[in-house]
């Protein structure tokens, strides 16, 4: 999978920016302070959120009201990232999508091989500062017009999903200290001195 575009909307100093045409290697040119390395931190960020494999982060690298541009948080950050399909990928992606939905194993059979994958991310800001995966959308190289939607969150699922997040975290914070209170004492070692915590009594 090969990226080939990014569009960055609402971050720090990039207001709406599209860098297409994207390579193996790039080269970005401008004067100081023109945006180029907030460029490169939405790009890495958008990379870092993808990668909890979850389609909400309550922890994104990036969302504090400085990340958004000006400071006005009226809109969320957007990063969309574009990437080429190779044949095999393309028929992996389509693979899964028939065992998951053999219902439009017809309809896939139409989509053409050019394919292009977009996934365009949300950074909601504070005090919630949270992301989340807004649409993936599949794409034809050869016919611009022609997309097919993967998966679309709206703003009300998506609060619905970060909220159940919130409370799973909850949930594994009560077990981890309920499993440290009954592992009994434990020892550590603090700028050369062992200090024993003792558990209270359950």
């Amino acid at each position: 999978m090969k990226r080939s575009a990014v569009h960055i909307q609402n971050f720090r100093s990039v207001k709406d920016a599209i860098v297409e045409d994207i390579d193996d290697f790039n080269v970005f040119i401008g004067k100081n302070n023109s945006g180029k390395s907030n460029l490169l931190s939405a790009i890495h960020a958008f990379f870092r959120i993808l990668s909890n494999g979850s389609l909400v982060s309550s922890q994104p690298v990036i969302g504090k009201l400085s990340d958004f541009t000006e400071k006005v948080s009226s809109h969320p950050i957007s990063i969309t990232a574009r990437f080429v399909l190779s044949r095999e990928e393309t028929i992996k992606i389509l693979t899964m999508m028939r065992e998951e939905r053999p219902q439009i194993a017809t309809a896939l059979e139409a989509l053409p091989e050019d394919l292009s994958l977009s996934i365009r991310i949300s950074i909601l800001p504070p005090p919630q500062a949270y992301s989340f995966v807004e649409e993936i959308t599949l794409a034809s190289f050869s016919e611009e017009t022609r997309n097919w939607l993967l998966l679309k969150v709206d703003l009300a699922s998506a609060e619905e999903l970060y909220r159940n997040d919130q409370e799973d975290q909850g949930a594994q914070r009560m077990r981890e200290t309920a499993y440290a209170r009954a592992s009994g004492p434990s020892k550590c070692c603090v700028q050369n001195r062992n200090i024993e915590i003792r558990s209270p009594p359950l």
